[in-house]
């Protein structure tokens, strides 16, 4: 195996295990974000207002815990790329 193979190996290596690392964060986030939104507001349950059918608090419930999640996703997505990026510089300092 030759030396520009070895590297896409790891490559690809490194971008799977970026990706299952990312998802990982993004399923426990997806899991937390509304139970610490629950802990913010102990006198109104979400759960039991969407269920009576109370369209406001399911609007309000849906945005904030849409925009957490999406918000978490970027920084998960900025720190993956970072580490990406200083892996590269790093590797390109070794071969130089």
């Amino acid at each position: 195996m030759d030396t520009g193979s070895h590297g896409t190996l790891w490559s690809a290596a490194y971008t799977i295990g970026a990706v299952v690392l990312g998802l990982a964060c993004l399923m426990i986030s997806a899991i937390l974000i509304p139970r610490i939104l629950d802990h913010f507001t102990p006198q109104i349950d979400e759960q039991k207002e969407i269920v009576r059918g109370n369209r406001a608090a399911a609007d309000y419930y849906g945005r904030i815990v849409g925009a957490l999640i999406i918000g978490v996703s970027i920084i998960i997505a900025a720190a993956l790329i970072a580490v990406s990026i200083s892996r590269r510089r790093i590797a390109l300092i070794r071969d130089w």
